[in-house]
């Protein structure tokens, strides 16, 4: 009996735990199957977000990373040589300028400080692209002469003995003067205005008027090289006041006009023709502003 229930407990004892054994490991397959199922849906789910979701980029389009290839950085080399170049150029020209003590220009040939004249006791400045009327046949006109400003055609000077010309300051104001022959105003050494002068005058007080009504007013006399230089500054004077007093009276109000003789101190033209001569017996009129 004893050797019986000896052998019968090694026999039933493990037969009857497999079947328990066998389960538990069965569970724990399962559920690591299933952990790693859920484990790659997840991971899925996450890409096809990521692939979805709009994306922010926040840093700055300077502060990319220059490409690596051959072409690209070829070309950027390439652009920084030219860059280099143009800035080596511009300072050589501006450093040169300033060594022989020019003023440095612009490169537009317009504007205005494209050129200066001194018109004596006014100088302006001179917008290069503007028409200049071309002298007339036998004149010579002189370096700085008022007739060698740009023009403008007035439709209320086309019938009269009058011309203009346009030009602004060196700050820029704008500046027109009309330029009235001596002789049509004036007999000879006369500063008494002629009635052959009131139609020319009354056309320069509604220009001025319409087109520059704040502007003060410059009148200024000049005449010609013939008589002795002392009567000559005396004369030009005398027609100058005699011009503001004229146009006070036509409309233009005193307060905003003066009046200066210049005689012959400034040559409008060469006086080596009969014509030249007189373009230099004139009254300026200067409307400025």
């Amino acid at each position: 009996m004893s050797t019986n229930a000896g052998s019968l407990t090694p026999d039933h004892g493990p037969r009857r735990r497999l079947p328990a054994v066998r389960s538990a490991a069965v569970v724990l397959l399962t559920l690591s199957m299933g952990l790693l199922a859920a484990c790659g849906s997840k991971a899925e789910t996450a890409a096809s977000s990521a692939s979805t979701a709009p994306v922010t980029v926040t840093a700055a389009a300077n502060t990319a990373e220059p490409s690596t290839t051959p072409a690209a950085q070829a070309t950027d080399t390439t652009a920084r040589t030219a860059t280099t170049t143009i800035a080596t150029t511009a300072t050589t020209a501006t450093s040169e300028t300033v060594e022989k003590g020019e003023t440095p220009q612009s490169t537009v040939a317009s504007g205005p400080s494209c050129r200066t004249v001194d018109l004596g006791g006014l100088t302006v400045s001179v917008d290069c692209d503007s028409p200049v009327p071309d002298p007339e046949s036998g004149v010579t006109l002189t370096k700085d002469s008022v007739y060698g400003l740009p023009g403008e055609s007035f439709d209320e000077l086309a019938d009269v003995d009058a011309t203009n010309r346009v030009v602004t300051t060196a700050d820029g104001k704008p500046v027109v003067i009309y330029l009235l022959g001596s002789d049509t105003l004036f007999d000879v050494g006369s500063s008494t205005v002629k009635p052959t002068a009131e139609a020319a005058l009354p056309a320069v007080v509604a220009s001025i008027t319409q087109r520059a009504p704040n502007a003060e007013i410059l009148v200024r006399g000049f005449t010609d090289s013939t008589g002795s230089a002392t009567a000559n500054q005396t004369l030009s004077e005398q027609r100058a006041a005699a011009m503001v007093a004229w146009l006070a009276g036509g409309g233009l109000p005193a307060a905003r006009m003066q009046a200066s003789g210049y005689g012959s101190t400034k040559p409008a033209a060469a006086e080596t023709s009969e014509l030249g001569t007189a373009l230099n017996r004139r009254i300026e009129i200067v409307a400025v502003g």
